[in-house]
């Protein structure tokens, strides 16, 4: 876990503000966020944040955003 963690670190910390953006896809997870009942955004980001540790590489939060609810 932490292994995998530090590895999305450090892919942030070395991209510049474009590759970043792309990599966090913040308009996914806001068109992802409107569509779940606020009540149960808690569970959704459990539930995407989970995809970390099942995908061998994350190039994108999107797929984390994607398996959210």
């Amino acid at each position: 876990a932490i292994e995998k963690l530090n590895e999305i670190k450090n892919q942030i910390q070395y991209n510049d503000t474009k590759e970043n953006k792309r990599f966090l896809d913040l308009e996914l997870l806001k068109e992802t966020l409107h569509s779940i009942p606020r009540e149960k955004h808690r569970q959704a980001f459990l539930d995407g944040f989970k995809v970390i540790f099942f995908e061998s590489k994350i190039h994108s939060l999107a797929v984390c955003w994607k398996r959210m609810y």
